[in-house]
């Protein structure tokens, strides 16, 4: 019988607290787009009725009320925002505490929670992962925003933009921080 003999594990030159295996570098003050899934992409935070998009208010505004708690928590600014029928869209730039990835863990974590309670489910309720793009210029974001602001015209659920509630489209364009306050740019 040949002897099999398992390579030792080489030591990183690195200190512990580097993690060479990291595929994403977050840096504070950097702003990004981001946008997360409900699972199954199902509709829980909207519906159609006769045609007319009707939003389920109380899951929405329980994601604006953890979204405002998360925002004074790890001190990031919100530029803009939507939520649609199966995801959310998010414009933010990030301050010194925290990252991307700890703002999205522990948002997605507790809103989940908060959701799952009131509908009664123990099951999942957001995609594991998140997309996030960082915003490079001034071009890019008014790209982004536009993108946002006019999603859920192209999804059919309005006509204008500013006849959704959940978007920071009736900030920008409405003056109205009734839902939620935007940092504007």
């Amino acid at each position: 019988l040949r002897r099999l003999t398992i390579p030792r594990r080489r030591e990183s030159p690195f200190p512990p607290y580097i993690n060479m295996t990291l595929r994403k570098i977050y840096l504070p003050n950097q702003c990004y787009f981001l946008t997360t899934n409900v699972l199954n992409k199902s509709w829980i935070f909207g519906r159609l009725e006769n045609n007319i998009y009707v939003p389920v208010i109380q899951l929405c505004d329980n994601i604006i009320k953890d979204l405002n708690f998360y925002r004074q928590k790890f001190q990031f600014q919100l530029h803009g925002y939507v939520i649609m029928p199966n995801h959310i869209h998010l414009i933010l730039t990030i301050g010194n505490v925290g990252n991307i990835s700890d703002i999205m863990r522990d948002y997605k974590s507790y809103t989940s929670y908060e959701i799952n309670k009131l509908l009664k489910k123990k099951s999942g309720f957001w995609q594991e992962d998140f997309y996030e793009h960082s915003i490079r210029n001034e071009q890019d974001f008014t790209e982004k925003m536009n993108y946002i602001h006019h999603n859920p015209v192209r999804a059919k659920l309005v006509k204008d933009p500013g006849d959704f509630k959940y978007s920071s489209y009736r900030n920008y364009y409405l003056n109205d921080n009734s839902v939620i306050k935007i940092d504007k740019i």
